[in-house]
């Protein structure tokens, strides 16, 4: 089958009945370049005790990027449904580019684009990307982040003496925003298939019982022209 790309739209999503290797090979046949994820070519999402991964635990978890730490993001994620376990569990998608839309008209183009979005790994990494980056079409989108800080090389100094009170409020209203600006909630079936753009949608998890070992999900990232 033809991998429903999401070009004019964030996200697609189809029924996918192969296996994860036929999906592995329609994606590579189509031209596209697979991306490692940090546990492989395909990863999976599902309820283990013991782990650092908030997919593989029956905790919420924020809106946020797939490999948002990385020099260069995958264009897509695909997950792949393969047992939706009770079916509680919803994964929302927001749009990143109006989230930065709607903070630019608040707070500024010049102070949203001195700042810097620090992320930290499992092992305890620290990572700096910018705040704000650029999609393949020009268009500007938020990066998600464990905390934010001044860009020291771009910061005006007016900004800088007032960043601390700033702050709370830029915070306050981006977790609004995210909210506001949620696009599709879907709950996962047998068989469904669901691709987006992962630069420009923070997606999370929500509602997911703590008892659910059943749901389990594939996951690979890939990229190439959109």
């Amino acid at each position: 089958m033809d991998i429903p790309l999401p070009k004019e739209t964030l996200l697609e999503q189809t029924t996918f009945t192969g296996t994860v290797n036929d999906l592995l090979i329609n994606v590579e046949g189509a031209d596209l370049k697979l991306i490692p994820t940090t546990t492989g070519i395909v990863s999976t999402v599902e309820n283990k005790e013991g782990t650092y991964d908030w997919n593989k635990t029956s905790e919420d978890f924020y809106f946020h990027q797939d490999g948002s730490h990385l020099m260069a993001k995958p264009e897509y994620v695909a997950l792949l449904c393969k047992h939706p376990g009770d079916g509680k569990a919803v994964t929302a998608f927001t749009d990143a580019r109006k989230i930065y839309t709607s903070l630019v008209k608040e707070f500024g183009y010049d102070f949203l684009h001195s700042l810097l979005a620090v992320y930290i790994d499992k092992d305890r990494n620290l990572y700096k990307r910018p705040f704000i980056e650029k999609n393949h079409n020009n268009e500007f989108y938020i990066n998600t982040f464990h905390y934010i800080e001044p860009d020291i090389n771009k910061i005006k100094e007016e900004d800088r003496r007032i960043f601390n009170l700033i702050l709370p409020k830029l915070l306050a209203a981006y977790e609004q925003l995210q909210n506001e600006h949620i696009f599709h909630r879907h709950k996962f079936s047998k068989n469904d298939l669901v691709i987006f753009r992962n630069q420009e949608c923070h997606h999370s998890k929500t509602g997911m019982s703590p008892d659910d070992k059943e749901r389990f999900l594939y996951r690979i990232w890939f990229s190439g022209n959109i």
